[in-house]
């Protein structure tokens, strides 16, 4: 579970850099990121979630 909650606060700050930085680095950064971290936990989401609503 705590890695989750840090998880979902290194997702916000991510956000919060997307839009307020143009830098490319930086994107690129994120976007592996994005592909490597957080799709993975994302999917793990729905997944609850769906099955919650069984």
């Amino acid at each position: 579970m705590k890695e989750e909650i840090e998880l979902s606060l290194k997702k916000f700050e991510d956000r919060n850099e997307t839009s307020h930085i143009y830098n490319k680095s930086m994107a690129e950064e994120i976007l592996s990121r994005i592909k490597g971290e957080y799709a993975g936990a994302l999917e793990k989401v729905v997944k609850k979630l769906k099955e919650s609503q069984k």
